[in-house]
């Protein structure tokens, strides 16, 4: 893949309004931290060129919410979004804007790894090892949430990004799921504009109930001897990724970096055709 100049253009657009959202600014210290014994996950933050395109995502597709937001960093571009849950502490997400120069091209090595990423998971068929690194969301119900991410009735700025950016695909959101737990939840996976892999977890018996309504767009659950055999191998060595990634880094010339990323498929799990040449830089 190219390290070029305008990698991940920024699209960006207003973040959209939901009144079942909490404020959007923080303006005091939160509540939880007057908690003595209090400690508690925070947010997790993701760098990104363009965040208020990531934050959209969150909460056109994920079902979170703009904010809260401290005022300090309105000026860099940041977003933050939470989920709409009204407790002491709800989780969020912190999207960073990436280093660009005055006309807006990357200047950001971490552009080129999620350019990378994107290029490894392609569409995220088969599994690869990569996408073990993802964070994981809660809900009580997600069906909503999964059926439009199924049936791609999300915004067409997203779509055209993963377009773009994901080797074949043809402009559909990226998923994998349900996968069925033993302990009663279904785990189902999707791609984030800029390769980033969440996982969405709900109980299983709402999930199903939604299916046995007749509800669309619900794909049946399938188990993880299907997704990802070596989960299943009694801890017997084995691959545990569908597909081979080798990446050398060199450093040619002062201030540069080559990053050469080489995709090996198998019968099991070929590569597409837009792979070649497998090696790429």
């Amino acid at each position: 893949f190219a390290l070029l100049p305008g990698l991940f253009p920024p699209v960006t657009a207003a973040l959209p309004h939901r009144p079942d959202c909490p404020a959007s600014e923080q303006v005091s210290t939160p509540g939880e931290f007057l908690d003595a014994g209090y400690v508690g996950l925070r947010h997790v933050a993701i760098a990104v060129a363009d965040p208020p395109l990531a934050a959209r995502f969150a909460i056109d597709a994920l079902g979170l919410c703009p904010g809260p937001q401290t005022e300090d960093f309105r000026a860099s571009n940041m977003q933050w979004v939470t989920g709409p849950s009204r407790t002491t502490s709800p989780f969020k997400l912190h999207f960073i804007p990436n280093a660009r120069s005055a006309s807006g091209e990357s200047r950001s090595y971490v552009d080129a790894l999620n350019a990378m990423t994107t290029l490894i998971e392609g569409s995220l068929a088969p599994w690869a090892q990569w996408m073990d690194n993802h964070l994981c969301i809660g809900y009580h119900d997600a069906t909503d949430l999964i059926s439009r991410i199924v049936s791609n009735e999300v915004s067409e700025d997203f779509l055209r990004w993963y377009a773009s950016n994901v080797p074949g695909n043809g402009g559909t959101v990226p998923w994998v799921g349900p996968v069925a737990r033993r302990d009663g939840v279904y785990q189902f996976y999707v791609m984030m504009p800029f390769g980033h892999l969440v996982e969405l977890q709900q109980p299983a018996a709402v999930y199903e109930a939604a299916r046995a309504s007749g509800r669309a767009g619900l794909p049946a659950p399938t188990t993880w001897d299907k997704v990802r055999p070596a989960f299943t191998m009694q801890g017997q060595p084995g691959d545990i990724a569908t597909r081979s990634v080798l990446v050398r880094w060199g450093h040619p010339a002062a201030n540069a970096t080559s990053v050469e990323l080489t995709l090996q498929g198998s019968v099991e799990a070929p590569l597409p055709s837009n792979y070649v040449p497998e090696t790429q830089r």
